[in-house]
C-alpha cells in the first residue's frame, strides 16, 4: 500500500476481499470511502483504522454456544394441556347438529 488512496481493485487485492465484498461494504456505509465522481477511493490510513476497529475475537471459528432455559418438554407440554382443559370448551355459535337436525339430515 504504497499509494495513500487505494481503488477498488487495489483494496480489495490487498485486503483478499471480493471487489462485490467491497461494494457492498460502500453501499452499506460499512467501510470508510471517497466518492469522487464515479471513482471509488479508499484512503490507507482511514483502512488501517477501520481494520483496526474490525479486531475481536482471535478465535473467531469457535462458535458462541446459545444458553438455553433449562426446561423439560415434558413439563411444557403437560402445563399446555392443563391451561386447555381448566379453559374450558366453549360450542361455537350456530350448532351444525342443530342446523342438521332441523333439516332432517340427522
Amino acid at each position: 500500500m504504497d499509494q495513500e488512496y487505494l481503488t477498488i481493485e487495489q483494496l480489495a487485492n490487498n485486503l483478499n476481499f471480493k471487489r462485490s465484498t467491497l461494494y457492498l461494504k460502500v453501499s452499506s456505509g460499512e467501510i470508510p470511502f471517497y466518492r469522487i465522481g464515479h471513482l471509488i477511493r479508499f484512503k490507507k490510513t482511514k483502512i488501517e483504522t477501520w481494520m483496526e476497529g474490525k479486531k475481536g475475537n482471535q478465535n473467531p471459528l469457535k462458535p458462541k454456544r446459545v444458553q438455553r432455559p433449562n426446561q423439560d418438554v415434558d413439563k411444557i407440554v403437560r402445563r399446555a394441556i392443563d391451561q386447555k382443559k381448566t379453559r374450558g370448551y366453549s360450542i361455537p355459535k350456530g350448532n351444525q347438529t342443530e342446523s342438521m337436525a332441523s333439516e332432517g339430515r340427522v
